[in-house]
């Protein structure tokens, strides 16, 4: 039977869903670090410092996902055979149940 262009992955496989979630996590802990150093009126280096590397990690995340899922768009046009973020292209063996 095999997989078609346009197939889903496995579940778990290179899932976005998966990612979303850790992303989902990291935007939350940044912002959460960022409301305790308002909350408690924390002033002084040590909090510029915190609220800085918060904000420069949630820009990473931020251009990393969008980026990434740009690179996956672009791989998948050039390439129609079906790719899973390189978890191989052949899952004929998990979907046959072998």
């Amino acid at each position: 039977m095999g997989i078609r262009v346009g197939d889903r992955p496995p579940e778990g496989v290179g899932s976005w869903t998966v990612r979303r979630r850790l992303i989902f996590i990291l935007v939350a802990f940044c912002m959460g670090t960022v409301l305790w150093i308002l909350a408690t009126d924390m002033k002084g280096r040590v909090a510029e410092t915190i609220v800085l590397g918060s904000y420069t990690l949630l820009g990473s995340v931020a251009g990393c996902y969008i980026f990434g899922a740009a690179w996956t768009d672009i791989s998948i046009a050039k390439n129609p055979e079906p790719h899973y973020g390189g978890y191989g292209s052949d899952f004929r063996g998990i979907e046959e149940g072998q």
